[in-house]
């Protein structure tokens, strides 16, 4: 957290990339950079993945210290 503001991260998907979430991408989060990677929800505010339009944002929880990373699944 930054000045009581969430810290997120956003990737801007293709407007011709028609893909869904947890089929053909997934958000997934890790406290260390190897195994174990948990799939993030679908959901809205800290810890979930929330779409909107081309923009696919995930917004850490306050006080974790995770990495996270986009898994395109199928091409």
């Amino acid at each position: 957290m930054i000045g009581g503001t969430p810290l997120s991260v956003t990737w801007f998907r293709s407007p011709d990339f028609l893909g869904d979430y947890g089929t053909t991408f997934l958000v997934e989060t890790s406290i260390t950079l190897v195994n174990p990677w948990t799939p993030a929800a679908l959901g809205v505010g800290a810890g979930f993945v929330e779409i909107t339009g081309a923009n696919v944002k995930y917004t850490f929880p306050v006080g974790t210290k995770n990495f996270v990373r986009l898994k395109v699944l199928t091409p």
